[in-house]
């Protein structure tokens, strides 16, 4: 998922900015199997018309086999906050860090756990209840997908990869 520089200098428009972390919406198809992905990550990219360029090679912060929740957010919590937040804001003023993209990889090894031999999923928002409705929640443009370990990656604008970033003011910044 992709978060626009812009997105983020107004968070503290002119001040610093804690990057605490990110929101991962995740589940399974069998219950009894937890939800384990190869990696999660949060990195910087490029967006330019359709071509998208995410750096998987030096993320941000990352963790390999990254353990989600049935159903429900998982967080994952950044160890220096200030650091990130700091070398972020820094990036993006000298023209460095055009965006920061929310990377989770499913697993590249199978077969998968469970019964159903699914892998652990990652949570949609907008794609329309099953009742044919229409769809309830507008969609961002900011979800890419890659099926090819990130060599090209797709923009999707079907849904929204329920995805956050956990970002704060630092205390004492009004």
């Amino acid at each position: 998922m992709q978060i626009p520089a812009s997105q983020i200098t107004a968070v503290n428009p002119g001040g610093g900015l804690l990057i605490q972390g990110v929101a991962f919406d995740t589940g399974v198809e069998d219950a009894s199997v937890v939800p384990v992905f190869a990696k999660a990550m949060l990195t910087t990219g490029t967006v330019n018309g359709t071509t998208v360029n995410v750096d998987l090679a030096h993320p941000l912060v990352e963790k390999n086999n990254f353990v989600g929740q049935d159903g429900d957010l998982t967080p994952f919590y950044f160890r220096a906050p200030r650091a990130i937040g700091a070398a972020v804001l820094k990036g993006i003023e000298r023209g460095e860090i055009q965006n920061l993209f929310i990377v989770l990889q499913v697993p590249t090894t199978t077969p998968f756990p469970g019964v159903s031999g699914q892998p652990p999923f990652i949570g949609f928002d907008g794609a329309g209840p099953p009742d044919g409705q229409p769809n309830d929640a507008p969609i961002f443009g900011l979800s890419f997908s890659s099926t090819n370990g990130g060599a090209t990656w797709s923009r999707n604008r079907s849904f929204n990869i329920r995805f956050s970033l956990i970002v704060s003011k630092p205390l004492g910044e009004p």
